[in-house]
């Protein structure tokens, strides 16, 4: 009978792998596919100054749709304009065309009771902001969940639209979110919680005070790791953060203690996909010589945007992206006298610079993904 299940569990596992390798591989199949396409080199050079004289407009003409959706190119656009790079699926186009129907632009810092239209205005702009939202613009989720509510009375397809964008970490879908639960649907309270706490990790001050708890402000292990167990991840950063300090040579040389340490980060960073917990869980798989999760930590750091902007040791480290490719690209990380060896993955090191370059804006990555492209051998 334990033989039968072993051969069970073996059979279920390398399953699992082979499809996670398949998921992985056509992931990479589909990205190289997109850089090998010529109007994708139009947009690097378009971003890296190769073009010259509106270099997005010579872009977009030439068909780059990465050109034609670039923010700071769709801000200059006329609302015509604007029409038809949106029916052209856009995703900042919409976005941009949509805030064209409210009475003041939003952005992710707005106030939510600033939204206001027309109920004219209020359908066009949730007509835009919804195709927006379906390209994947988090923050448009947002908005179009919120001119739900406010004019269309649709509490349901308002609560969808407000998940999804917080789910897809918008800070304002998030408070967005959290002001309906609090308002507008019958309590639930796990949910309520849940919120609560991450919003608390995109470092809210004025949250954080309605709770009584504290945003970068512990001053004990013991205070910060209650509300770590309450599920801050921004508080188990800091409890990390706190045992490193205070117990330093046990934290460089007890692989127990490290084991410990990881333990509170995991579900913060593979879970949750917090940056800050996928930082730090960095530095100890840095010191266990641990690759693999190594990598995997720090493509989750890369990818994601949920982190505490303006706290300094709760945001995105700078170029994490480039850097990562660098180090998949060459075969190694090096973090001052410490240097990791990784397995060499082209493919990886490729979607990483795209990630950079097209989302952190992450001047060398573009230069990076420009040069590589160019090279024959990649072709």
């Amino acid at each position: 009978m334990q033989r039968h299940i072993y051969i069970a569990l073996l059979i279920c596992m390398t399953i699992f792998i082979a499809c996670s390798k398949h998921t992985i591989n056509s992931k990479h199949e589909s990205i190289t596919q997109e850089l090998k396409n010529p109007s994708y080199m139009l947009f690097l050079e378009a971003k890296t100054g190769t073009l010259y004289n509106d270099p997005f407009k010579q872009a977009c003409i030439q068909g780059s749709r990465n050109a034609c959706d670039e923010p700071s190119f769709v801000l200059e656009r006329s609302q015509e304009e604007l029409q038809e790079l949106c029916i052209k699926e856009g995703k900042n186009a919409c976005y941009t065309l949509a805030q064209h129907y409210l009475d003041m632009p939003i952005d992710e810092n707005s106030p939510l009771n600033t939204i206001s239209s027309s109920m004219q205005n209020a359908q066009k702009a949730w007509q835009f902001m919804q195709k927006s939202c379906d390209l994947g613009h988090a923050r448009a989720c947002a908005i179009a969940g919120v001119l739900m509510q406010k004019y269309f009375n649709a509490p349901q397809q308002a609560l969808d639209l407000l998940q999804k964008s917080c789910t897809q970490h918008s800070r304002l879908g998030c408070l967005a979110l959290y002001d309906f639960l609090q308002h507008s649907y019958p309590k639930t309270n796990d949910m309520q919680q849940q919120i609560s706490m991450k919003l608390i990790d995109f470092g809210i001050q004025e949250l954080c005070e309605h709770s009584s708890c504290f945003i970068d402000q512990f001053t004990s292990i013991n205070q910060a790791q209650q509300m770590c167990d309450n599920g801050s991840g921004l508080a188990c950063v800091s409890a990390v953060y706190l045992y490193k300090k205070e117990q330093r040579q046990r934290y460089l040389n007890d692989i127990a203690f490290q084991n410990y340490l990881q333990d509170i980060l995991k579900p913060h960073c593979f879970n949750r996909h917090y940056v800050p917990a996928c930082q730090n869980i960095m530095e100890i798989y840095l010191l266990q010589k641990n690759n693999d999760l190594f990598v995997k930590a720090a493509s989750i750091a890369c990818e994601s945007n949920f982190y505490a902007k303006g706290i300094i040791r709760f945001e995105k480290t700078a170029q994490i992206c480039t850097k990562m490719g660098d180090a998949l690209s060459e075969g190694k990380y090096i973090d001052g006298k410490q240097t990791l060896l990784l397995p060499i993955d082209k493919e990886q090191s490729l979607y990483l610079y795209k990630i950079g370059c097209e989302e952190d804006n992450e001047a060398r990555a573009c230069n990076n993904l420009e040069k590589i492209l160019k090279n024959s051998t990649f072709q």
